[in-house]
């Protein structure tokens, strides 16, 4: 009857020990999914950085014209310019979107 109780408990112990294997196995999944999302969203920083500075000086660039261009008084060139700065305004919210996106997933 002791021997009985062992194997029932050798049994018992076996059970477990899958189903926490199991649950291993899901976790581990589980965190290297968040591994590769991490490395993602650290790529999208990256890249946003690049572009961000890229855009910024372009921005430095479109404005160091606007004294000359308001001297000149010329209403085209004026709108064009205008156009151009607000097009690279844009570009920029959209890489700081990007930007705080990926610091989102990165602060989970």
């Amino acid at each position: 009857m002791k021997e009985e109780s062992q194997l029932e408990k050798a049994k018992r112990i076996k059970a477990e020990k899958k189903k926490l294997n199991a649950e291993q196995k899901k976790l581990k999944k589980a965190l290297d999914a968040n591994k590769k999302g991490r490395i993602k969203a650290r790529r999208i920083q990256a890249s946003s950085r690049k572009k961000i500075k890229s855009i910024k000086a372009e921005i430095a660039s479109l404005t160091a014209k606007t004294g000359k261009l308001l001297v000149e008084r010329n209403p085209v060139k004026i709108g064009d310019l205008a156009d151009d700065i607000l097009e690279e305004a844009t570009e920029l919210v959209t890489e700081l979107r990007r930007f705080q996106k990926a610091q989102e997933v990165l602060d989970k």
